[in-house]
């Protein structure tokens, strides 16, 4: 985690929930547009998941704080409440978020289910 505080070039918006240290990190902050998104960076919230998630899921707590973080996000007003709930995987050339918790989250409300990459804003 050093590393990640110390690194000068951060350039995506992350708020981090690690269960092992049951801590939630925020990156640059709501008010900060983020440069992991081509694009959609003006129009998006980047946040991402401390894990490996591609043969297993967060843990329940994890998801839940997920969950949280993106209400907390539309309740103040950073992301509007008819969001579009994508993947980094569905707007990047990546793997991430691991296979699992695309899974898990396609079957969010407000999954954008039907994204090919062309996303009218």
């Amino acid at each position: 985690l050093s590393a990640i505080a110390d690194d000068n070039d951060l350039t995506l918006t992350l708020t981090i929930h690690n269960l092992l240290f049951r801590t939630v990190y925020e990156g640059r902050g709501w008010k900060y547009m983020g440069a992991h998104a081509l694009r959609f960076n003006e129009y998006s919230v980047g946040i991402a998941l401390i894990g490996s998630w591609t043969i297993e899921l967060p843990p329940k707590e994890q998801l839940e704080t997920l969950k949280i973080i993106i209400d907390h996000g539309v309740q103040q007003g950073h992301i509007h409440p008819d969001y579009l709930l994508v993947g980094h995987r569905d707007i990047r050339d990546t793997h991430c978020p691991g296979d699992t918790l695309q899974a898990e989250i396609s079957q969010w409300p407000h999954y954008y289910l039907n994204y090919n990459g062309t996303i009218q804003l």
